[in-house]
């Protein structure tokens, strides 16, 4: 194939100025016989390779930055930072989208705060402006507590908790329980369910377990009330008895 043009012709007709950013493709460098096929061919392969190179690259960083963005809205709803390095989990996400409660029960160290944790940061995943609260069942008891001494009143800690879009609820059982705060309990988990808004839930205790517990307050009517509660709209996820720390 004869040379028919040359590069100079080539910029002058098409337009082409490299040092704008506007370089001569090379099908054309290539027709205009600068360059054998095998040239152009292993050229041409070398800039999918950088372009994908540079795609690839910005997916991943645009995927590191989707994660930091909600691992910090996991640390402002209160997710402790161990809990940050698992995967997130979608698999109850339809219940907790349909306000349905997830009831994670089993041993110490079977990895109950875990997993209620990933489903947590995976709702949050899934709701990009919805707000969700962690908390401690016996942070919450003392929250409840603490208005007996402070301006703040129960209504107030109430609101804070049964109005959040998502709640987690960790070691429910764990606490020393008045048959006020059982009674406190109960109302939480009524106004959240007359409100459709999902609630995690982890515990040592199975349902039936935690009437017991709950019980020892005095307030059995509230504790029935609750886990009649836990077995009527809430998933009941048994962890077992193995201790995996």
């Amino acid at each position: 194939m004869g040379r028919h043009q040359s590069i100079l012709e080539l910029m002058h007709e098409g337009g082409y100025n490299p040092k704008a950013g506007n370089p001569i493709p090379m099908e054309l460098i290539y027709q205009s016989n600068f360059i054998s096929f095998e040239e152009y061919k292993n050229e041409v392969d070398r800039q999918r390779r950088v372009a994908q190179a540079g795609s690839n690259a910005a997916a991943i960083s645009a995927m590191e930055a989707d994660a930091e963005a909600l691992n910090d809205r996991a640390v402002r709803a209160g997710v402790p930072r161990r809990f940050l390095k698992y995967a997130v989990d979608l698999t109850h996400i339809d219940d907790l989208n349909n306000g349905r409660g997830v009831y994670i029960f089993g041993s110490q160290g079977s990895y109950k705060s875990t997993v209620a944790s990933s489903m947590l940061r995976g709702w949050l995943r899934d709701h990009p402006f919805g707000v969700a609260r962690y908390v401690r069942s016996t942070e919450l008891m003392d929250s409840f507590k603490a208005t007996f001494n402070t301006r703040e009143s129960a209504s107030d800690v109430m609101r804070q908790f049964a109005g959040v879009d998502l709640l987690l609820i960790d070691d429910l059982g764990k606490e020393v329980a008045s048959s006020w705060a059982v009674s406190k309990l109960w109302e939480l988990f009524d106004r959240r369910y007359g409100e459709e808004l999902p609630t995690i839930v982890t515990s040592q205790h199975a349902p039936d377990e935690l009437v017991g517990h709950l019980s020892d307050s005095g307030d059995t009517e509230s504790a029935l009330a609750i886990v009649s509660r836990l077995h009527e709209t809430f998933a009941l996820i048994d962890m077992g008895d193995v201790d995996h720390r």
